[in-house]
């Protein structure tokens, strides 16, 4: 994270392979919710991350992480009108073009949606997916708050045949 602001962060993140892109795995991996509740005891000091995984049968994950460990495409930079808030590329790709920043106002906040498809490093083995939400939001807020409709939504999915 560029800098701290009083901002309220969950990373909702679906991994698969192959063997998920049909009839009941693929079923199971899109039941993943795009936002879900927050944990009592976060902080704007952490963030929450759930990972839905393909090898624990996309059962949820969920994680109160200090926000040193905060990915660094995720970048909140203050200003004076108020934080702004961008969400780089996911594993740094970069085919998707320009990524828009969004400037957080008090009481709304935004959901980012990415998704990227790739192997292993020499090219060899079998395609891994993943499908990751990116909620935020100005601190403070209520538990439920990125389980409702987001002011605004960035979608830079794209088709992963």
């Amino acid at each position: 994270m560029s800098a701290i602001a009083d901002v309220v962060i969950q990373i909702v993140r679906v991994s698969w392979t192959k063997a998920s892109r049909g009839a009941e795995g693929a079923a199971a991996r899109r039941a993943a919710p795009l936002g879900l509740v927050l944990p009592d005891e976060l902080t704007t000091a952490s963030f929450h991350q759930v990972v839905f995984d393909e090898t624990d049968a996309f059962t949820p994950e969920s994680r109160r992480l200090p926000s040193e460990l905060l990915d660094d495409r995720i970048r909140i930079d203050i200003h004076d009108a108020g934080p702004v808030v961008r969400v780089g590329p996911l594993f740094g790709f970069t085919y998707r073009g320009y990524h828009p920043s969004v400037r957080l106002r008090p009481g709304r906040w935004v959901r980012w949606l990415q998704n990227a498809r790739w192997t292993s490093a020499t090219g060899h083995g079998d395609w891994r997916y993943t499908a990751e939400t990116v909620n935020v939001a100005i601190a403070p807020v209520e538990l439920g708050v990125f389980m409702g409709e987001p002011d605004k939504v960035i979608d830079e999915r794209v088709s992963l045949r």
